[in-house]
């Protein structure tokens, strides 16, 4: 278990890093304050379910959270759904999301560009989404071509450095 009375004392705390951390998640104490922390990074934990625990404290306890990060998690539906099911404390204060060797697909990337960034995180200036499955933008554009009151430079006007090293859409843009 997490000795979240503890970790609560370290009022200046800025950086926590979970490491293969499955069944805390979901045993989560969500009466956890951190109030000071601005880095938060997951990695090849597992998220059985975008109603965790662990997304209700992320929503409710992380004011300051400026740069989320996820690496190797594959419930990939769980985290989008985690961000949508949400309405997080730190919306206008993340900076940076990243999701890297999380299984992000092509519907993934739009449902996170044109819903989730513009709704839920509006002022993400880089978006790293490196290590996934993108295979091609085609989803994007269709939305965007086909949904008229869609528009992506007012919704996206913070966003500035978005990474997609290592997905196979660059690669096709290679050939």
């Amino acid at each position: 278990s997490l000795p979240y009375e503890s970790l609560q004392k370290l009022t200046h705390l800025q950086e926590l890093r979970f490491d293969r951390c499955s069944g805390l998640l979901e045993n989560f104490p969500v009466q956890m304050k951190l109030m000071t922390l601005k880095v938060l990074y997951l990695d090849t934990c597992f998220i059985d379910s975008s109603w965790s625990p662990f997304f209700a404290w992320m929503a409710e306890q992380l004011p300051k959270l400026e740069d989320l990060r996820f690496f190797g998690i594959s419930q990939t539906k769980q985290i989008l759904n985690g961000f949508m099911a949400h309405d997080f404390c730190c919306q206008n204060n993340l900076k940076s999301l990243h999701l890297e060797h999380c299984g992000i697909d092509d519907g993934h990337f739009a449902t996170l560009l044109l819903e989730i960034l513009p709704t839920k995180f509006p002022n993400v200036s880089t978006l790293s989404l490196c290590y996934n499955q993108i295979q091609s933008f085609l989803p994007v554009v269709e939305k965007l071509k086909n949904d008229k009151t869609c528009s992506i430079s007012p919704k996206l006007s913070a966003l500035r450095q978005l990474k997609l090293n290592e997905n196979p859409v660059l690669y096709k843009l290679n050939d």
